[in-house]
């Protein structure tokens, strides 16, 4: 039997974890560090963080 979040992922009658997954990457996709790396890979250009 496959354990954890990839076999909770792969299990359709469960929904919980992809739910959470989902709003976990929603969450970090708002912090400007994720916002920062998304803009300068589309723009080409060097990446400057922050540490938020």
């Amino acid at each position: 039997m496959r354990r954890g979040v990839v076999a909770g992922l792969m299990n359709p009658a469960d929904d919980e974890p992809r739910r959470r997954a989902k709003e976990v990457t929603s969450q970090n996709a708002m912090v400007s560090d994720a916002q920062e790396g998304i803009g300068a890979f589309l723009e080409k250009h060097k990446r400057v963080w922050c540490g938020e």
